[in-house]
């Protein structure tokens, strides 16, 4: 089976160092950067609007009988 031209270990490189001579630090932040801006160009998730009736159950004041702050 062959794989991807993008896999594997002599697959060609995805970033190429034209001057200098750049820490892994520095390398790894360059990638982190190129695939936040490569993620981003996805379609956002449509935003929900938020719920016109409040939930239905009743949430009670205070704590639950079983709570450590009902010891007091």
């Amino acid at each position: 089976m062959s794989k991807p031209p993008l896999e594997g270990p002599l697959a060609s490189p995805l970033l190429k160092v034209v001057t200098g001579t750049p820490t892994t630090e520095e390398l790894a932040a360059l990638t982190a950067v190129l695939t936040t801006l490569v993620g981003a160009d996805a379609d956002p998730e449509p935003e929900t609007e938020p719920a016109s009736t409040p939930a239905p159950w009743d949430r009670s004041v205070g704590c639950s009988p079983v709570s450590w702050q009902a010891r007091r």
